[in-house]
Protein backbone atom coordinates (compact mmCIF):
# COMPACT_ATOMS: atom_id res chain seq x y z
CA UNK A 1 0.00 0.00 0.00
CA UNK A 2 2.85 2.69 0.86
CA UNK A 3 4.49 1.91 -2.95
CA UNK A 4 1.07 2.84 -4.35
CA UNK A 5 0.53 5.99 -2.05
CA UNK A 6 4.56 6.81 -3.05
CA UNK A 7 3.13 6.86 -6.81
CA UNK A 8 0.06 9.18 -6.17
CA UNK A 9 3.06 11.48 -4.31
CA UNK A 10 5.56 11.06 -7.19
CA UNK A 11 2.88 12.11 -9.70
CA UNK A 12 1.46 14.79 -7.96
CA UNK A 13 4.50 16.52 -7.51
CA UNK A 14 5.60 15.97 -11.21
CA UNK A 15 1.89 17.46 -12.10
CA UNK A 16 2.68 20.29 -9.66
CA UNK A 17 6.20 20.90 -11.37
CA UNK A 18 5.17 21.11 -14.51
CA UNK A 19 2.46 23.46 -14.28
CA UNK A 20 4.79 25.76 -12.42
CA UNK A 21 7.87 25.69 -15.28
CA UNK A 22 6.52 28.81 -17.34
CA UNK A 23 9.55 28.44 -19.71
CA UNK A 24 12.95 26.65 -20.03
CA UNK A 25 14.45 29.25 -17.61
CA UNK A 26 12.97 27.34 -14.95
CA UNK A 27 10.97 30.49 -13.63
CA UNK A 28 8.24 29.27 -11.54
CA UNK A 29 4.86 30.21 -12.28
CA UNK A 30 2.47 28.82 -10.08
CA UNK A 31 -0.13 31.29 -8.27
CA UNK A 32 1.88 33.19 -5.60
CA UNK A 33 -0.78 32.21 -2.55
CA UNK A 34 -0.18 28.77 -3.50
CA UNK A 35 2.84 25.79 -2.51
CA UNK A 36 3.60 22.28 -3.07
CA UNK A 37 6.37 20.39 -1.41
CA UNK A 38 7.37 16.47 -1.77
CA UNK A 39 10.19 15.42 0.76
CA UNK A 40 11.38 12.60 2.50
CA UNK A 41 9.91 11.54 6.47
CA UNK A 42 11.42 9.96 8.99
CA UNK A 43 8.65 9.06 11.74
CA UNK A 44 9.99 8.33 14.90
CA UNK A 45 7.59 5.80 17.43
CA UNK A 46 7.14 7.40 21.06
CA UNK A 47 6.31 6.50 24.40
CA UNK A 48 3.87 3.02 24.09
CA UNK A 49 4.51 3.05 20.51
CA UNK A 50 8.09 3.15 20.93
CA UNK A 51 7.91 0.21 23.43
CA UNK A 52 6.22 -1.65 20.43
CA UNK A 53 8.12 -0.50 17.30
CA UNK A 54 11.81 0.14 18.18
CA UNK A 55 12.58 0.87 14.62
CA UNK A 56 12.09 4.36 12.79
CA UNK A 57 9.74 4.53 9.96
CA UNK A 58 11.07 5.10 6.11
CA UNK A 59 8.93 6.97 3.60
CA UNK A 60 7.63 9.84 1.71
CA UNK A 61 4.76 12.85 2.40
CA UNK A 62 3.62 15.45 -0.28
CA UNK A 63 1.78 18.43 1.18
CA UNK A 64 0.11 21.65 -0.46
CA UNK A 65 -1.02 25.21 1.32
CA UNK A 66 -2.74 28.11 0.99
CA UNK A 67 -1.57 31.56 2.05
CA UNK A 68 -4.10 34.33 2.39
CA UNK A 69 -3.73 37.50 0.69
CA UNK A 70 0.61 37.32 1.03
CA UNK A 71 0.13 37.23 4.78
CA UNK A 72 2.26 34.90 6.93
CA UNK A 73 -0.86 32.70 7.45
CA UNK A 74 -1.55 29.79 5.31
CA UNK A 75 -3.75 26.37 5.75
CA UNK A 76 -3.18 23.42 3.79
CA UNK A 77 -3.52 19.54 3.74
CA UNK A 78 -0.60 16.48 3.67
CA UNK A 79 -0.48 13.39 2.55
CA UNK A 80 2.51 10.67 3.80
CA UNK A 81 3.53 7.11 4.87
CA UNK A 82 6.20 5.42 6.04
CA UNK A 83 7.58 1.48 6.67
CA UNK A 84 8.26 0.94 10.28
CA UNK A 85 8.42 -3.45 9.94
CA UNK A 86 9.24 -5.64 7.41
CA UNK A 87 9.83 -9.37 6.93
CA UNK A 88 11.09 -11.72 4.00
CA UNK A 89 11.22 -15.19 3.97
CA UNK A 90 11.85 -17.31 0.61
CA UNK A 91 9.13 -20.26 0.51
CA UNK A 92 8.51 -23.09 -2.15
CA UNK A 93 5.78 -22.15 -4.53
CA UNK A 94 3.16 -24.59 -2.87
CA UNK A 95 3.02 -27.16 -0.62
CA UNK A 96 3.85 -30.57 -3.23
CA UNK A 97 7.18 -28.85 -4.45
CA UNK A 98 10.35 -27.18 -3.16
CA UNK A 99 11.58 -26.92 -6.66
CA UNK A 100 9.75 -23.56 -7.08
CA UNK A 101 10.25 -20.42 -4.58
CA UNK A 102 9.06 -17.09 -4.39
CA UNK A 103 9.66 -14.50 -2.09
CA UNK A 104 7.45 -13.65 0.49
CA UNK A 105 7.33 -9.66 2.06
CA UNK A 106 5.45 -7.98 4.57
CA UNK A 107 5.61 -4.87 5.82
CA UNK A 108 4.03 -2.75 8.42
CA UNK A 109 3.29 1.06 6.98
CA UNK A 110 1.59 3.66 8.45
CA UNK A 111 -0.58 6.28 6.35
CA UNK A 112 -1.58 9.51 7.37
CA UNK A 113 -3.43 12.43 6.33
CA UNK A 114 -3.38 15.78 7.78
CA UNK A 115 -4.76 19.36 7.58
CA UNK A 116 -2.59 22.11 8.91
CA UNK A 117 -2.32 25.58 9.45
CA UNK A 118 0.98 27.67 9.49
CA UNK A 119 2.18 30.74 10.33
CA UNK A 120 6.14 32.37 9.62
CA UNK A 121 7.98 35.22 9.20
CA UNK A 122 11.23 36.20 7.19
CA UNK A 123 14.76 36.61 8.58
CA UNK A 124 16.50 37.63 5.34
CA UNK A 125 15.91 34.77 2.92
CA UNK A 126 15.11 32.04 5.30
CA UNK A 127 11.34 31.58 6.08
CA UNK A 128 10.64 29.99 9.77
CA UNK A 129 7.43 29.05 10.80
CA UNK A 130 5.23 27.13 13.16
CA UNK A 131 2.52 24.41 12.16
CA UNK A 132 -0.50 23.09 13.85
CA UNK A 133 -2.40 19.89 12.54
CA UNK A 134 -4.74 17.46 12.98
CA UNK A 135 -6.09 14.24 10.81
CA UNK A 136 -5.87 9.87 10.56
CA UNK A 137 -3.76 7.75 10.72
CA UNK A 138 -4.28 4.11 9.18
CA UNK A 139 -2.05 1.14 10.38
CA UNK A 140 -1.76 -1.13 7.85
CA UNK A 141 0.17 -4.75 6.98
CA UNK A 142 0.77 -5.95 3.92
CA UNK A 143 1.81 -9.02 2.08
CA UNK A 144 3.14 -9.35 -1.07
CA UNK A 145 4.31 -12.64 -3.22
CA UNK A 146 6.24 -12.18 -6.49
CA UNK A 147 8.82 -14.66 -8.35
CA UNK A 148 12.45 -15.61 -7.01
CA UNK A 149 13.35 -14.96 -11.43
CA UNK A 150 12.09 -11.25 -11.23
CA UNK A 151 13.47 -10.10 -7.89
CA UNK A 152 16.32 -7.43 -8.02
CA UNK A 153 17.00 -4.39 -6.47
CA UNK A 154 13.58 -2.53 -7.52
CA UNK A 155 11.50 -2.86 -5.70
CA UNK A 156 8.63 -1.70 -8.19
CA UNK A 157 8.69 -5.11 -9.71
CA UNK A 158 5.61 -7.03 -10.45
CA UNK A 159 3.93 -9.06 -8.13
CA UNK A 160 2.82 -12.07 -8.47
CA UNK A 161 -0.48 -11.31 -5.57
CA UNK A 162 -0.78 -9.38 -2.65
CA UNK A 163 -3.19 -9.19 0.47
CA UNK A 164 -3.99 -6.68 3.43
CA UNK A 165 -3.58 -8.84 6.62
CA UNK A 166 -4.09 -6.32 9.65
CA UNK A 167 -4.89 -2.83 9.66
CA UNK A 168 -6.28 0.02 12.05
CA UNK A 169 -7.36 3.62 11.58
CA UNK A 170 -7.14 6.43 14.63
CA UNK A 171 -6.95 10.44 14.80
CA UNK A 172 -3.68 12.44 15.31
CA UNK A 173 -2.86 15.74 16.33
CA UNK A 174 0.29 18.12 16.81
CA UNK A 175 2.27 21.08 16.55
CA UNK A 176 5.34 21.58 14.16
CA UNK A 177 8.38 23.48 13.62
CA UNK A 178 9.95 24.49 10.19
CA UNK A 179 12.58 26.34 8.07
CA UNK A 180 12.09 27.35 4.12
CA UNK A 181 15.54 28.43 2.23
CA UNK A 182 15.34 29.20 -1.91
CA UNK A 183 18.11 26.89 -4.10
CA UNK A 184 17.09 27.78 -7.18
CA UNK A 185 17.59 31.68 -8.95
CA UNK A 186 14.42 32.78 -10.53
CA UNK A 187 14.53 35.03 -13.26
CA UNK A 188 12.05 38.14 -13.69
CA UNK A 189 8.63 37.36 -15.35
CA UNK A 190 7.50 39.06 -18.55
CA UNK A 191 5.39 41.10 -16.26
CA UNK A 192 8.17 42.47 -13.86
CA UNK A 193 7.31 40.20 -11.07
CA UNK A 194 9.87 37.60 -9.63
CA UNK A 195 8.56 33.86 -9.68
CA UNK A 196 8.45 31.32 -7.52
CA UNK A 197 11.67 29.73 -5.97
CA UNK A 198 12.65 26.49 -5.86
CA UNK A 199 13.22 26.14 -1.93
CA UNK A 200 14.78 23.53 0.68
CA UNK A 201 12.27 22.74 3.46
CA UNK A 202 13.23 20.60 6.79
CA UNK A 203 10.12 20.36 9.31
CA UNK A 204 10.25 18.71 12.97
CA UNK A 205 6.39 16.88 14.26
CA UNK A 206 5.74 16.14 17.75
CA UNK A 207 2.32 14.25 16.76
CA UNK A 208 -0.10 12.75 19.72
CA UNK A 209 -1.77 9.77 18.14
CA UNK A 210 -5.11 7.48 19.33
CA UNK A 211 -4.39 4.22 20.26
CA UNK A 212 -4.85 1.39 17.72
CA UNK A 213 -4.23 -2.06 17.12
CA UNK A 214 -1.28 -2.77 14.81
CA UNK A 215 1.59 -5.87 13.62
CA UNK A 216 4.75 -4.90 13.68
CA UNK A 217 6.38 -7.15 10.77
CA UNK A 218 10.15 -6.84 11.95
CA UNK A 219 8.88 -7.56 15.37
CA UNK A 220 9.76 -11.33 16.20
CA UNK A 221 6.42 -13.29 17.92
CA UNK A 222 4.23 -10.67 16.04
CA UNK A 223 3.44 -13.03 13.10
CA UNK A 224 3.97 -16.82 13.70
CA UNK A 225 3.66 -19.71 10.92
CA UNK A 226 3.24 -22.92 12.43
CA UNK A 227 5.72 -26.05 11.38
CA UNK A 228 4.91 -27.17 7.56
CA UNK A 229 5.59 -30.64 8.54
CA UNK A 230 2.79 -30.84 10.73
CA UNK A 231 0.57 -30.12 7.85
CA UNK A 232 -0.59 -26.61 5.84
CA UNK A 233 0.90 -23.49 6.85
CA UNK A 234 -1.42 -21.70 8.88
CA UNK A 235 -0.44 -18.11 10.44
CA UNK A 236 -1.40 -16.59 13.57
CA UNK A 237 -1.18 -12.67 14.48
CA UNK A 238 -0.73 -10.74 17.37
CA UNK A 239 -0.77 -7.06 17.74
CA UNK A 240 0.43 -4.53 19.31
CA UNK A 241 -2.72 -1.88 21.29
CA UNK A 242 -0.99 1.11 22.39
CA UNK A 243 -1.28 5.18 21.88
CA UNK A 244 0.49 6.02 18.36
CA UNK A 245 2.85 9.26 19.18
CA UNK A 246 5.17 10.23 16.75
CA UNK A 247 8.18 12.37 16.07
CA UNK A 248 8.27 13.08 12.59
CA UNK A 249 10.97 15.25 10.24
CA UNK A 250 10.10 15.63 6.94
CA UNK A 251 13.06 16.70 4.45
CA UNK A 252 12.41 18.22 1.26
CA UNK A 253 11.83 20.27 -2.01
CA UNK A 254 9.16 23.19 -2.50
CA UNK A 255 7.68 26.38 -4.22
Amino acid sequence: MLRKVRGILVVFLMVGLLSAIDSPDTTMTLPENLGIGFGFLIANPQGEFDENVENLGLGFIFNTDWSFNHSPFSVGIELGGATYGKLERNIPFNYFTDLVNVEEKTTSDILLINLFGRSGFMAGKLNIYTKAFTGFQLLNTTTTIRSEQWITDDDETDEIASSNVFEDFTYNYGLGVGFRFPILKINRLPNGDSGKPLQIQVELNWSKGGEAEYLNASKEGSIIFSDPEDGPVTTSYHPDKSKTDLFKIQIGIGI
